[in-house]
């Protein structure tokens, strides 16, 4: 055999040669995801075990128990007689703006109530919230005044034109949409210089309104002089404009705090709040305790019309 034919003697062949293209590209492949495993175990165990995530903390929030306004409830007890400097507050508003209505339930006092629309949206939710706050909530009764032309009551409301059955109609309505309030507003949003006819809750057409509202526990607001013949009135003889400029709104403040300095019975509402009236409303409150002056709850303001019968104990 000559040296060329020993030259030419073929080769035993390899693994990398005998495999097929597509073998080898696939051996690569995992090859590549070996190696990106074992980098990240090693990455893993050079920074340590991820750390626990935060906990946190259980908050118990008081809820506070609440009739339904669909079925009557036992009066509630008369309050105490209040002694010394006091006056209250009912402010308008609640639920027409989130901003507003969050600032309200942060800054103002729990002495502080609130006067809902029942045409707000969610307006169980609202009142719950204003429940955990502490704050005491009245319903805003559609009730048209003597001066239907001066506003505008929408659907489900009560007064001048309806029936009995329409009145209590309207009314179950409104307490259906309102669970857990404490009263309910039936004061003429004109003023009393304005109109020469009477309320509707001075005259006779509210009288079986007064008994369903009694039957369920629940109080009065009205204008002034105004008198519905429960046993639980609320009357308001004045009403702070909070649409005005900062200086008005805390001359109107410190006329308030100087009549109860001296002794008078004050018991106000506001209109709309607003976002310069929530401002100098929190700091007129603040002050009155330097004053000597007790912010008191609205319903803690109740004063029983003794001249009229309490439509709540008269069948007729």
């Amino acid at each position: 055999m000559s040296n060329n034919t020993r030259g030419n003697k073929p080769r035993r062949p390899g693994l990398r040669s005998g495999l097929p293209r597509a073998g080898r590209a696939l051996l690569g492949f995992w090859a590549v995801v070996l190696l990106g495993v074992a980098g990240g175990v090693g990455t893993l165990a050079y920074l340590g075990p991820p750390p626990k995530p935060a906990v946190k903390p259980s908050i118990a929030i008081a809820t506070v128990p609440r009739p339904s306004a669909s079925r009557p409830v036992a009066p509630l007890a008369l309050p105490r007689p209040i002694k010394g400097p006091h006056l209250a507050i009912v402010v308008s508003g609640l639920g027409y703006s989130a901003e507003l209505t969050e600032t309200a339930l942060k800054t103002l006092p729990s002495q502080v109530g609130f006067l809902v629309s029942p045409y707000i949206a969610d307006l169980p939710a609202l009142i719950e919230r204003a429940h955990h706050a502490g704050h005491e909530v009245f319903l805003d009764l559609p009730v048209q005044g003597p001066a239907p032309d001066m506003t505008s009551i929408g659907p489900h409301g009560l007064g001048y034109g309806n029936g009995p059955a329409e009145d209590i109609a309207a009314l179950q309505w409104n307490l259906e949409r309102a669970p857990g309030i404490v009263g309910v507003s039936v004061a003429d949003l004109a003023p009393p210089a304005v109109v020469s006819a009477p309320g509707f809750a001075s005259t006779p057409d509210f009288m079986p309104v007064a008994r369903a509202i009694a039957a369920r526990g629940l109080m009065v607001l009205l204008n002034g002089e105004q008198k519905s013949g429960l046993s639980r009135d609320l009357r308001a003889d004045t009403r702070l404009e909070m649409d005005a400029d900062a200086e008005t709104i805390d001359h109107d403040l410190f006329t308030l705090a100087d009549r109860a300095a001296h002794g008078e019975f004050v018991l106000t509402t506001t209109d709309t709040m607003t976002p310069v009236g929530l401002t100098r409303l929190a700091a007129w409150l603040s002050s009155l305790p330097g004053r000597g002056i007790i912010l008191a709850a609205p319903s803690a303001m109740s004063m029983p019309d003794l001249s009229t019968p309490d439509p709540s104990t008269n069948p007729a």
